[in-house]
């Protein structure tokens, strides 16, 4: 039964797999939205306005307020796409191909986010080289984090690479041991934010790497992902720096081909939306969520320290 979004056509179609689908006019309903520049781009897609949700969602005040607005990621050939609030894939078929509507095959979220380029940190004040010339050790530098932050950090700053500038942790991040960018824990004054994160093209992922790194366990902040080694030892922490995670860190972490992904962020209800949109782009691995129960993970470490309960509990 073919069904009519704001003046286009689309058949919904149901998969055996459970997914739903929208096979229609998307080229037609795309190009309309960049005509009254409705939309926002990245290097692989057009992100617009999903039909389906501009349609269920119109008197929801969630959407007035933009929460449901461009969520429709449009693959640049304009031949498919996904919403990742409705989780509906959108197909482009013309009327020549009516025929084949519930047989063409669905997208590949593998390869809708193309090829993964490394970006690394130029920016002219915060240069990457700088890095090497940081204190290897400080004493005011790790009296913080061994008081403020946790115990195990006597051993894991220098296992970890962590330097020091004017006695602030500067956090290396490493991709395959390749050093492309770094993260200054304001503690001395050097700047008014808690974390003086250098200006970068794509916001990276602080993972710490090791073992196979073939289980995953997702993360917001670096010192949450630090305590994570901790907790979920046979797992290599992957820290999104923030509630969300991007399509670069989303292609960033289908490079090391995981089987098994935790998402743990500070609340339950994040972590829910963002194992969602692995579920889809990330489709062959094994993906849950650990509920929150109101501390972030480096809290939740602190307590189960002070607690002297057993702090490998993640398995």
């Amino acid at each position: 039964m073919v069904e009519e979004l704001y003046g286009y056509e689309f058949q919904p179609v149901h998969s055996k797999e459970g997914k739903d689908y929208m096979f229609g006019e998307l080229e037609a309903y795309l190009d309309d939205q960049i005509s009254t520049r409705q939309y926002e781009e990245t290097n692989d897609h057009y992100i617009i306005t999903c039909p389906i949700c501009k349609k269920d969602h119109a008197n929801d005040p969630e959407y007035r307020n933009g929460y449901y607005n461009k969520k429709l990621y449009v693959k640049k050939d304009k031949t498919e796409g996904y919403c990742f609030v409705c989780h509906t894939g959108f197909i482009n078929i013309g009327d020549e191909d009516e025929e084949i509507r519930t047989q063409v095959e669905t997208p590949n979220p593998i390869q809708l986010l193309g090829d993964f380029e490394l970006t690394k940190l130029t920016d002219k004040k915060w240069r990457l080289d700088l890095f090497e010339g940081f204190d290897e050790y400080d004493e005011k530098g790790m009296e913080y984090l061994i008081k403020k932050r946790h115990s195990y950090m006597k051993k894991l700053a220098p296992i970890l690479g962590i330097r020091y500038l004017y006695h602030n942790p500067v956090i290396p991040f490493y991709y395959h041991k390749e050093l492309f960018y770094y993260q200054v824990r304001n503690v001395f004054g050097i700047h008014h934010a808690k974390y003086q994160n250098p200006p970068i093209e794509n916001k990276p992922a602080y993972v710490i790497e090791h073992g196979d790194n073939k289980k995953f366990i997702i993360c917001e902040g670096t010192f949450d992902a630090i305590s994570l080694l901790i907790q979920a030892p046979t797992y290599t922490p992957f820290a999104v720096l923030g509630s969300t995670i991007t399509d670069y860190q989303v292609a960033m972490l289908r490079t090391y081909v995981p089987e098994k992904i935790l998402v743990y962020l500070d609340k339950t209800e994040l972590s829910v939306k963002v194992a969602e949109k692995l579920r889809y782009w990330v489709n062959y691995a094994d993906i849950g969520i650990i509920h929150s129960d109101g501390m972030d993970p480096e809290e939740k470490l602190k307590f189960l320290i002070a607690e002297e309960r057993n702090v490998q509990w993640i398995k």
